[in-house]
């Protein structure tokens, strides 16, 4: 329910930001998981996404948008760029090996973005012109991120996507 809330509450304040349609992709991580060898399907995050399915279809005034998703790499398109929403997307860019997992996704699903977030950290980096967004962390500083030296407050990160421009304004909401 806190989760469900949280999301809701960030979807209505970029809503205000920007004074634009919100578009929620989803894409279930491994918080929500009831164990490793569950299967992916019964997964928490999940039951938050259908949850806040139920608030988009009850506020359709509010021009909020969800595309909601089930599998484990989501692709969409945006003003003419298709995107990848992955939760374990990659650490860095600094490796060959992190880099031939970024071409191989810019290759096989010809995407021109990624965005993720598994590694509790907001950030932006790129690999042939794809940028990558690490898409920061809602619960904040806990135990986890404390041994992956990576304690932020919660927060997620934004983007902006317009036609014929690179994506631009990047920047994060906590």
């Amino acid at each position: 329910k806190a989760a469900c809330e949280a999301y809701w509450q960030l979807a209505l304040d970029l809503r205000a930001e920007f004074q634009c349609k919100v578009r929620i992709i989803t894409c279930p991580g491994n918080h929500g998981r009831m164990s490793k060898t569950a299967d992916t399907r019964s997964n928490w995050d999940n039951v938050v996404y259908m949850m806040l399915a139920v608030l988009v279809d009850q506020n359709p005034e509010l021009d909020i948008e969800m595309d909601l998703n089930f599998n484990e790499f989501a692709t969409f398109e945006v003003k003419g760029k298709t995107g990848l929403a992955y939760h374990y997307g990659t650490k860095h860019l600094g490796t060959p090996a992190m880099q031939v997992k970024m071409a191989g996704w810019i290759l096989s699903k010809g995407i021109d973005f990624l965005m993720h977030g598994h590694w509790h950290h907001w950030g932006i980096e790129s690999y042939m012109g794809r940028p990558m967004m690490h898409n920061g962390c809602m619960c904040g500083p806990d135990d986890l991120a404390e041994k992956m030296a990576v304690e932020e407050p919660p927060r997620q990160g934004w983007f902006t996507v317009e036609r014929n421009k690179p994506i631009s304004l990047f920047g994060f909401v906590e």
